[in-house]
């Protein structure tokens, strides 16, 4: 249980720290829209995808590990989509 936490909460720091960098770098770039966000989002939905296809080709693949990518980096780097999963 702790060492899910532990995954789950390293993962997510280092998503919610790259959605604020995606936000720096791209919200100036086409002002009316949140670049950042949309970008984040969009790029987070298609990899959530893709690493619940990978984990499902490959079932040996560590349940700390899933949690760690899926649930906390990816999940805290989008937050629409998340939610959907459930």
């Amino acid at each position: 249980m702790l060492q899910s936490l532990l995954m789950i909460s390293a993962g997510a720091s280092c998503g919610a720290v790259l959605r604020w960098a995606l936000g720096l770098a791209l919200n100036n770039v086409f002002h009316p829209i949140a670049m950042g966000t949309l970008v984040a989002n969009l790029s987070g939905g298609y990899l959530i995808g893709l690493a619940l296809g990978v984990f499902a080709a490959f079932p040996s693949f560590p349940a700390e590990w899933r949690l760690l990518i899926v649930t906390g980096f990816l999940g805290a780097s989008q937050r629409s989509l998340r939610f959907r999963l459930k």
